[in-house]
């Protein structure tokens, strides 16, 4: 609304208190996107890492020769159009398209992920440990600083935390099980 000046200073005031309102309220609704926007944005975050971890245990998961990051082998399909020139010399089943970086290039050039390579450079390792030693689960810091996000065989969920905001999702029985004997063979050795 518009503030329209009358003669009266009660009418011109009323005006400018709809349009403070009206402006607050878009303020709101512009913060509420936000807030919904980034809730959607840490769930997917949590959704990728169970999604990744599945990946991996299911040995689907590669590494990028080129920016070096994990991806998935079902999401990293190859279209025949994509080759370009090059379709005549390559089969698209045998190609690798790299999700994160965009680059092509041949299935065998991709280095295969194991568990072992997912854990390797996590930031802390929390073993819970039973009264007789034996390991019981444990907790392990993937990600730190923004956001804080956990691999916890104990709750059998990843989690993540970022200032107020935490999401949280589980992780299959195979998974739990995978992670659980990798961790207690180095907690063993």
């Amino acid at each position: 609304m518009e503030t329209t000046k009358i003669s009266t200073g009660d009418k011109t005031m009323e005006s400018t208190k709809l349009n403070a309102m009206e402006d607050k309220t878009m303020e709101t609704t512009k913060t509420d996107d936000y807030e919904d926007n980034f809730k959607k944005q840490c769930t997917g975050y949590v959704r990728s890492v169970t999604d990744e971890l599945e990946a991996i245990i299911n040995s689907e998961a590669y590494k990028c020769p080129e920016c070096g990051e994990v991806f998935s082998a079902d999401d990293a399909g190859v279209e025949e159009a994509e080759l370009g020139d090059d379709a005549e010399f390559y089969d698209a089943d045998d190609m690798f398209k790299c999700p994160h970086c965009d680059k092509i290039f041949e299935r065998d050039d991709a280095e295969q992920c194991g568990i072992w390579d997912y854990f390797d450079d996590c930031y802390d390792i929390e073993y819970r440990i039973g009264g007789n030693k034996d390991y019981r689960s444990v907790c392990v810091t993937v990600a730190c600083g923004g956001p804080n996000v956990y691999v916890d065989t104990g709750s059998g969920d990843v989690e993540l935390y970022w200032g107020g905001t935490t999401a949280r999702r589980a992780m299959t029985r195979d998974v739990i099980n995978a992670i659980d004997e990798h961790f207690e063979e180095l907690y063993k050795y």
